[in-house]
């Protein structure tokens, strides 16, 4: 990625490591970060029979899907529903530029379903291990989570650690991606 608009992978990697989700509303503290690569993982599970390219293609996307959130903030639902359709174009705006500037915007736009699959599953992940009594979420049913995918409360990853996770799964599926042009 050659700079454009918006700063090098590391800082955006930082950032996302530094936002909680949630409001903080968790057992442990999770960052923007660590549900992106938690998205990415789910993605290799549900996603791993596809050639070997579209698989690498569905991760970086699962792996960015709120990297606009390093510039946004992580906008809780129930905030988003009273601001309504100013923070939605909002956010949309940033999305779509990061998208463009880091050279993704195809992948995104072509795995937009795969990546909602996979978002609603971390979802449905995170809820179960850190919101366990938090009630019924409409916006899961139907959604299975993953057998063996758990998140664990005792265990909070530092935000450099979780970033440099962030920074070395980007370079890594950029490095497939670009082996299999």
């Amino acid at each position: 990625h050659t700079k454009g608009n918006f700063p090098e992978i590391e800082l955006v990697a930082r950032s996302l490591s530094f936002i909680n989700r949630y409001t903080g509303h968790t057992l442990r503290p999770i960052s923007v970060a660590e549900h992106s690569l938690l998205t990415a993982l789910i993605a290799s599970h549900i996603f791993g029979d596809l050639p070997d390219r579209e698989r690498a293609e569905v991760a970086l996307a699962c792996l960015m899907h709120d990297a606009h959130e390093a510039f946004t903030g992580d906008i809780s639902t129930p905030l988003k529903r009273i601001l309504g359709d100013t923070v939605k174009q909002f956010e949309a705006e940033v999305e779509r530029a990061l998208w463009v500037d880091y050279g993704i915007e195809c992948l995104m736009d072509k795995h937009a379903q795969r990546v909602k699959l996979c978002d609603l599953t971390a979802l449905a992940i995170e809820k179960r291990d850190l919101l366990p009594d938090s009630g019924d979420w409409p916006i899961l049913n139907g959604i299975e989570t993953i057998p063996g995918v758990q998140l664990q409360v005792s265990q909070y990853p530092v935000p450099a650690s979780i970033a440099a996770l962030f920074v070395e799964g980007y370079n890594e599926l950029q490095g497939i991606l670009a082996k299999l042009s």
